[in-house]
């Protein structure tokens, strides 16, 4: 039995449950897609769309670092200068 085999009859994640942190670094296209818990065709979307990275630079691979960041909503503290408009008050 293959690694993808074994990770696909795994139960989804539960709320609380930890991430599985056994994906290697660099991540083929359908691997990015698992890991996500989506479908090749919505990662591809989703990588036209912006909402996750495309590959490394002159490669067909992913960073999983990358992919997790992006996933996270890449959360930025405001510097303390930042003026505020209205509507974020």
């Amino acid at each position: 039995m293959s690694i993808a085999q074994i990770r696909r009859k795994q139960p989804a994640m539960r709320p609380g449950e930890q991430a599985n942190d056994n994906w290697p670094l660099v991540l083929r296209r359908c691997e990015v897609a698992e890991m996500c818990g989506i479908s090749v065709q919505t990662f591809d979307s989703w990588v036209r769309k912006e909402i996750l990275p495309g590959p490394i630079p002159g490669t067909r691979r992913w960073s999983r670092s990358v992919i997790e960041r992006s996933l996270g909503g890449g959360v930025i503290e405001p510097f303390a200068n930042d003026q505020f408009s209205p509507f974020e008050q």
